[in-house]
């Protein structure tokens, strides 16, 4: 069954609108030497602190190494910083 042409044009217009976006945020973040995926990181942990490393990997469905690479990228960058979780001393805490 094929799909509606204004469906089809919505859906296209829809694509066109996100690729737009991303192109926008982009731009902004060359100055901060950040890419698009690392700002939702830093969103997402912004938003939930003192989260670990493991937490983050789990909610955004990634491998723990690419969470680790970008984690010590922002690090490096001085948007994040890691702690011991006072709890549970094996477990580092993002903030």
């Amino acid at each position: 069954m094929t799909k509606p042409r204004n469906e089809l044009i919505f859906v296209n217009l829809i694509s066109a609108i996100h690729r737009k976006a991303l192109q926008i945020v982009k731009y902004k973040l060359k100055d901060y030497d950040i890419d698009v995926g690392q700002i939702f990181l830093l969103w997402y942990i912004h938003h939930n602190d003192s989260i670990s490393q493991e937490q983050v990997a789990q909610n955004f469905h990634l491998d723990k190494a690419t969470v680790s690479k970008n984690v010590k990228r922002l690090m490096r960058l001085g948007y994040l910083k890691k702690t011991v979780n006072p709890k549970d001393l094996r477990e580092h805490q993002l903030s």
